[in-house]
């Protein structure tokens, strides 16, 4: 397994500018009147002591009358005394936080002021509080993702959880959609839980309405099967113009059609174009079956993430057999749209097991001894034809004896360390592990 060493190394700066009496002005600076008639902006997201999940929120407000322009403050302290986002001059009604300014667990204040085209000032908006938590490690995220745009008008949405939960909830009393405005109603909807795939998916009862931004917040007080109480999640996606009318397609499929000497320990997966609702991922539409129709047993997996599903034979293949693996039109996508047909391919195993190690991964990046300056960090590596799944660890010493980082992929090839996980100065190192889909981890 290949390692790489990285030297991690926050330098903060600051840019200022001063002048021998203190204060900095010049003809295109704003400036406050006292007596200037501009209405203050009115605050929507997020809303007043709600929690977000995201360590790099967008913050939204509504404009009102002779508005061009806005300046928006984000502090730890209620009177501002210090700020952690000061920034002046923003065109649009909103603004989300960058990487490098990403916001840390705790509770914020932020405020928005108007500019108009005078460079007068109307006062401040109301304060409102938030509270950022970064470590909800029960869901693991939402489909639509936070801050998804063009999400068809006729989705459903799905909580991905690490854990089973308790039976017996209401969850539609758990689950509050609704349109970022003031004053707007609950969409109502259905919820259930998929214990196969350990979802949460919710369908509104209507459609949504196009070009809007809509808030999902699942409220706390929810258990898992071991008692823990899950934390509140919120997060928000806008929509496009139009329903989801086509139906998913199979990508691609290992094996493929014909394909001879499959390895008879291996396991078979089938990628999807587009998100699979999880409840249609069962053994009555993915089948497998010898040519006289005796079906095969297998144990089903789906991963949300790479749109993979896997099929896990219980007992290894015959021998030089030929098999039939068919996925059926009852398949459907988060609209309920179903495969235009069935999907079917024919394969023959092979005569001996497959026991040979894939090759290991090339690592990308971050390079071998370079240094960083942002915690923001992706890492990208290159895998072989035959990977299907990957671990990626990170330790501050080069025997792995601390590993501070240990993390199964299926599918992607890179990996963004999450906002909560953050590093100090040091050196760090990383190594990637392949598995192919007979199980065999490379070296």
């Amino acid at each position: 397994m290949a390692i790489k060493k990285i030297f991690f190394i926050l330098i903060p700066c600051f840019i200022f500018t001063s002048c021998s009496n203190g204060m900095f002005v010049s003809d295109d600076s704003p400036y406050f009147d006292a007596s200037s008639s501009i209405v203050s902006p009115s605050l929507v997201y997020p809303s007043h002591n709600s929690s977000v999940t995201s360590a790099n929120p967008l913050f939204s407000w509504r404009a009102n009358s002779n508005t061009i322009k806005f300046n928006l403050e984000v502090s730890r302290k209620s009177d501002f005394s210090t700020k952690v986002i000061d920034v002046d001059l923003i065109e649009e009604n909103e603004y989300q936080v960058p990487a490098n300014l990403s916001l840390h667990s705790g509770t914020y204040y932020w405020r928005v002021q108007s500019v108009d085209a005078s460079n007068g000032l109307s006062g401040f908006s109301e304060v409102w509080a938030v509270n950022i938590e970064l470590s909800n490690p029960f869901i693991l995220g939402t489909i639509p993702s936070n801050g998804n745009s063009n999400v068809a008008l006729n989705t459903s949405i799905v909580f991905l959880l690490a854990r089973e939960i308790e039976q017996g909830i209401n969850l539609e009393e758990k689950i509050l959609l609704r349109k970022q405005e003031e004053d707007s109603d609950l969409v109502a909807g259905i919820a259930i839980y998929d214990s196969e795939s350990n979802q949460i998916i919710f369908t509104p009862d209507i459609n949504l309405d196009s070009n809007q931004r809509y808030s999902v917040t699942f409220l706390g007080g929810v258990k898992d099967i071991n008692g823990n109480e899950i934390q509140s999640y919120a997060f928000y996606f806008e929509t496009g113009e139009s329903i989801d009318v086509v139906p998913p397609e199979v990508v691609v499929s290992n094996p493929t059609n014909a394909t001879t000497e499959f390895p008879i320990n291996a396991n078979m997966t089938i990628v999807f174009n587009e998100d699979i609702f999880s409840t249609t991922i069962n053994k009555d539409n993915f089948l497998l079956v010898d040519l006289k129709g005796n079906p095969i047993e297998v144990n089903l997996s789906y991963d949300a993430n790479s749109k993979i599903v896997t099929l896990n034979p219980v007992e290894n293949l015959g021998y030089k057999t030929i098999y039939r693996l068919m996925v059926t039109n009852l398949v459907s996508d988060l609209s309920g749209n179903r495969l235009s047909g069935n999907y079917e391919v024919y394969f023959e195993t092979a005569k001996i097991q497959d026991y040979a190690a894939p090759n290991s991964p090339e690592l990308i990046n971050p390079a071998d001894r370079n240094t960083l300056r942002d915690s923001n960090i992706t890492f990208i590596w290159d895998g072989t034809d035959d990977s299907v799944g990957y671990i990626l660890q990170l330790s501050t010493d080069s025997d792995f004896k601390n590993i501070i980082l240990d993390v199964e992929i299926i599918s992607q090839k890179e990996y963004r360390l999450p906002a909560h996980i953050a590093l100090s100065d040091g050196t760090y190192y990383w190594r990637v592990k392949a598995k192919d889909n007979c199980g065999n981890w490379s070296d």
